[in-house]
């Protein structure tokens, strides 16, 4: 779960309050007058046809900036954090939050399995938490591609049992690979556990992909963030 934001410190009235977060279970609040400052200084966060999250960040925060005090400075890894939340939410207004909410859903669980499995491989770390908020920039920059597939009607249909399955079982053999270089004799019981929560990740995945759009996007994510 992602932790409320206090956008500002003036004690906003709960009708000048609006909830950013693009998911049912999170709050994440900010006043309106805060977000229309945002979109002031960051205005790449209203672009007509969106860049990835990443892309837009490089082309906000990191570029040139006026000396302002009233700008908000994302150069922190907690910044950027917030920086992606803001991005989803002022994405999802143009994707529409209740017309895709199934596909968003769909996305951002496997986003979050697919850093989970990295993050226990990895023994943990500071780059996965921090991705818990990225991803949702990630998913909804993904929701926008579904919406612009659906659009134009240009949906690959045919059949990706075949290639998901061999995905799955790469990412299984994957698990096993790691696995086995991390633990050694005599801790066979531990190992067990984690292959087997691991596992039921990867099976988790396997039946968000649903078509051929979620196999391309859980490889491009995966590949992108992890390799």
């Amino acid at each position: 779960m992602i932790n409320i934001v206090k956008a500002d410190n003036t004690s906003p009235s709960i009708n000048d309050t609006i909830n950013i977060s693009t998911v049912k279970t999170d709050t994440i609040k900010y006043s309106k007058k805060e977000l229309k400052r945002i979109l002031y200084y960051n205005s790449e966060l209203g672009n007509k046809i969106p860049l990835s999250p990443d892309a837009t960040y490089n082309e906000g925060p990191l570029s040139n900036r006026p000396n302002d005090t009233s700008y908000i400075n994302y150069g922190s890894e907690n910044g950027m954090d917030n920086y992606y939340l803001l991005y989803a939410y002022f994405l999802m207004l143009k994707t529409g939050k209740e017309k895709y909410a199934d596909q968003r859903e769909k996305l951002i669980k496997m986003y979050q399995d697919i850093n989970f499995i990295y993050e226990q491989l990895a023994g943990g770390g500071t780059y996965f938490d921090h991705q818990q908020a990225r991803i949702f920039g990630y998913a909804e920059y993904s929701v926008y591609k579904y919406k612009y597939h659906e659009e134009n009607k240009d949906f690959k249909k045919y059949n990706v049992v075949k290639q998901k399955q061999l995905y799955i079982k790469l990412l299984k053999q994957h698990i096993d690979d790691e696995l086995n270089a991390i633990f050694f004799t005599g801790e066979e019981t531990q190992k067990l556990k984690l292959k087997k929560a691991l596992t039921e990740k990867a099976d988790d995945i396997d039946h968000l992909i649903t078509g051929y759009f979620y196999l391309e996007e859980a490889q491009e994510f995966q590949n992108s963030k992890y390799y």
